[in-house]
């Protein structure tokens, strides 16, 4: 059975326990990965699912995110693992917290600002093209700066940004592209939406000519495709640094602060639909594209 539309994708997974093929435009998609986290199954010793840091390390240092990444086994100086663990289950979500950091990190040079996690599928899923979506509840909180994004397997960039909310600002939505010629990247702006108050659907179809976000199945904004490599998939809290593009929490921050996210599911195309339909811009919201790309 196929599910027409972006939209009609959201309404029924919120019931489905079973993911389904589904339409977008004349395209048929089907589910290639289906990421849930009940139970978490981070990738360990060629094993498992989630991997719980960057291929580059346990920091985002060119974003500005002040955030350290850690995990269970984390361990600083060749001791024993500190046992600090941004991540638990709630209701069968994924719970990534955000919080002050112990001290004993405070050896660390230059000790971090915040602890946190990510989970990647770098080892366990990557593909080129196709529709991916993830449903997310976002925290609010001056420097919080949760996403969910695509990096390529080799190299950098091209980068797809499927969401970005900024804590102090939740009602708006960024959705973009980083490409490798300059100035190829473009941003969709989404007004429509508080990802805070709730769960919503953020997704993204990719297709070798153009890249189209999604929210809660409304069609945000359409831009060129900046990628034809296989890419996988991230999701983490980040925490801003002093000038960073959120800028960094404050008094009012509430800390501990939690990204809670339902699942990840990647779809790719599998011939056409017999009818065609398309999401739309939901009455009252607005979508702009730009070439300016703040990160």
């Amino acid at each position: 059975m196929l599910v027409s539309g972006p939209a009609a994708v959201y309404d029924r997974l919120r019931a489905a326990t079973e993911p389904r093929p589904i339409c977008i435009g004349n395209t048929r998609y089907e589910i290639t990965f289906d990421g849930t986290f009940a139970p978490f199954r981070r990738y360990e010793r060629g094993s498992g699912t989630w991997e719980t840091a960057f291929p580059w390390g346990r920091t985002n240092p060119g974003a500005r995110d002040a955030a350290l990444y850690v995990d269970r086994d984390f361990a600083v100086g060749g001791g024993p693992p500190l046992g600090l663990d941004p991540f638990s289950l709630s209701d069968g979500a994924l719970a990534i917290t955000a919080s002050a950091p112990p001290a004993e990190l405070h050896v660390l040079d230059p000790p971090p600002a915040a602890i946190s996690g990510v989970v990647t599928t770098r080892h366990a899923f990557f593909q080129r093209y196709g529709y991916f979506e993830a449903r997310i509840r976002m925290p609010r909180g001056r420097g919080l700066w949760p996403a969910f994004w695509m990096l390529p397997t080799m190299g950098y960039p091209p980068e797809i940004d499927v969401v970005e909310v900024l804590g102090h600002a939740p009602a708006r939505i960024y959705q973009t592209t980083h490409g490798r010629a300059k100035g190829s990247g473009r941003q969709v702006v989404w007004n429509g939406t508080d990802a805070s108050d709730g769960f919503h659907v953020y997704a993204v179809e990719w297709t070798s000519a153009a890249i189209t976000f999604f929210v809660d199945g409304h069609l945000t904004g359409t831009v060129p495709n900046v990628s034809d490599q296989p890419m996988y998939l991230l999701a983490n809290l980040q925490v801003g640094a002093p000038g960073s593009w959120p800028g960094a929490p404050d008094a009012s921050t509430p800390f501990p602060a939690t990204m809670l996210i339902d699942y990840v599911r990647a779809y790719r195309s599998a011939g056409t639909c017999a009818t065609s339909s398309r999401g739309a811009p939901a009455a009252g919201g607005s979508a702009a594209a730009r070439t300016d790309v703040a990160k």
